[in-house]
């Protein structure tokens, strides 16, 4: 889940905003007969392979029935996840790493990461990050966007210490400045086009894409259901994968599939789906193998002890599973 919840400003279509029922290890029948896979998620254009899977028919072609459930509050989602309700959940990475301890749901799949959806805004006179020193930063306690304003800072030998927090809700950022609330702001997409498009004097001093992998998504999923069904697991991977795949040999058809399921204009989702890119299942493996554990989930962990977020790390030996992206590869 991304704690940024609903980036689109909206929330997934009646279509696929399916009610939440409880689900037992063992997977449930679906009405087209494949095992059914139930996940949380919210909207956010991150997850959109899956919608992609769905409307042309991949997750049924690969024996399972993916069954998305909107979930937008925080709260809700996380206990739906520790509950068991669902079988698996689209989760920020930063927010799976958070709360693996209580989850006890691994990773089996990398989704996206943020390459220019996310950046720190700035107003005039600011022109890069050691300029931030002593100012005002809009951002949000224990959300994704606190991460990112840590690590970003960190880049030039400051931290949170040296900037005055401006306690303010991201949708809300681009007001803050032009107002003079704050100096600069956390602002994800379609935010940032508008904010640059409102005032000339803004500018984007930092993305996400400077530290790959700071803001991304994940597939994790219940431990349980894994030992159950790992076919209908490995189906579930390959179905994301097609996606990856249709959404990569036909951008404008995949990201209207994307745009209609979240119920947005696609013009209002462009830059968004620019400043985002997609992780196939060897992608994953590749990840997995290396950065993903030596430098990605440390990086995050780092920031999530410097923001009094965690205070024990997780063991990421028993947090990956990489074994269902290798045999969707096979």
């Amino acid at each position: 889940m991304r704690s940024k919840l609903g980036l689109a400003v909206v929330a997934i279509g009646a279509a696929l905003a399916l009610t939440l029922t409880g689900c037992s290890a063992e997977s449930s029948e679906s009405s087209e007969g494949a095992p059914s896979f139930k996940i949380a998620t919210n909207a956010w254009i991150g997850y959109g392979p899956w919608y992609i899977a769905m409307d042309q028919g991949f997750d049924v072609e690969e024996g399972v029935a993916l069954d998305l459930v909107n979930i937008e509050d925080p709260s809700a989602f996380r206990a739906a996840a520790l509950s068991g309700d669902v079988d698996g959940a689209n989760f920020a990475t930063s927010d799976w790493l958070k709360n693996f301890d209580k989850l006890d749901m691994p990773v089996v799949l990398l989704q996206d990461v943020s390459t220019g959806a996310d950046a720190l805004v700035a107003t005039s006179g600011i022109n890069s990050l050691a300029d931030l020193k002593g100012k005002r930063v809009a951002y949000q306690t224990g959300e994704f966007n606190e991460i990112m304003v840590d690590t970003a800072l960190k880049q030039s030998g400051l931290t949170l210490a040296d900037v005055t927090q401006v306690e303010i809700p991201v949708e809300q950022s681009a007001a803050a400045l032009i107002s003079g609330q704050a100096d600069a702001a956390v602002m994800y997409e379609p935010h940032i086009s508008a904010a640059l498009a409102a005032d000339s004097s803004l500018t984007s001093i930092y993305t996400a894409g400077e530290n790959p992998g700071i803001i991304g998504d994940v597939l994790a999923v219940n431990s349980g259901f894994l030992k159950a069904n790992p076919d209908v697991v490995t189906a579930v991977v390959k179905a994301w994968d097609r996606g990856v795949a249709y959404l990569a040999a036909n951008p404008e058809k995949g990201r209207q599939i994307v745009a209609d399921a979240l119920g947005t204009p696609l013009a209002d989702l462009t830059a968004a789906f620019d400043g985002v890119s997609y992780y196939t299942a060897a992608d994953s493996v590749e990840q997995f193998s290396d950065v993903f554990p030596n430098v990605t989930a440390p990086m995050i962990l780092d920031a999530l002890k410097a923001t009094g977020q965690i205070t024990s790390t997780p063991d990421l030996s028993k947090a990956i599973d990489m074994s269902f992206a290798q045999s969707a590869v096979k």
